[in-house]
């Protein structure tokens, strides 16, 4: 009976230090790749070129939050129009791409959008390099800067 007890109580104290860790580090069992999530990311290139930022009504943005099902969304805008989807992170530095939408409003920055928007949802990797976020593919490189908060 006292040895009942006892592994009781320790599967309390277990608990209690879990949920702690869970409420007061966000990331704690969540983000085992590392990836900066519940930060927002301001597109600065692609693929060398820097966006032309006068011609867009916003900034091209990236901002991966974890939801409560301990799912990842990303989501931003891409000048003119807003999107989501959801993603996984399949393994160390390794990203894919799960159901999203976009809003449909046309701008001048209409076609460097859509260039984004292809870069971006073909992205298959990840890494940081000297403070920048880059995502990548075979083909293409999109670069982000972290936004001020």
């Amino acid at each position: 009976m006292t040895y009942l007890r006892i592994l009781g109580a320790i599967c309390v104290l277990a608990g209690v230090f879990l949920f702690g860790m869970w409420l007061t580090w966000p990331e704690f069992l969540h983000n085992k790749t590392g990836f900066p999530i519940n930060r927002k990311f301001i597109a600065i290139s692609l693929n060398g070129q820097p966006f032309n930022h006068e011609r867009a009504t916003q900034l091209p943005t990236l901002e991966i939050k974890r939801s409560p099902l301990l799912q990842f969304r990303a989501s931003g805008n891409g000048g003119c129009n807003s999107w989501y989807a959801d993603i996984n992170f399949s393994g160390l530095g390794s990203i894919s791409w799960g159901k999203g939408l976009q809003t449909a409003l046309s701008c001048r920055f209409h076609e460097t959008e859509a260039q984004y928007f292809r870069a971006l949802r073909a992205a298959t990797r990840w890494r940081t390099e000297d403070g920048v976020l880059i995502l990548e593919n075979d083909t293409d490189v999109l670069r982000f800067l972290l936004a001020p908060r």
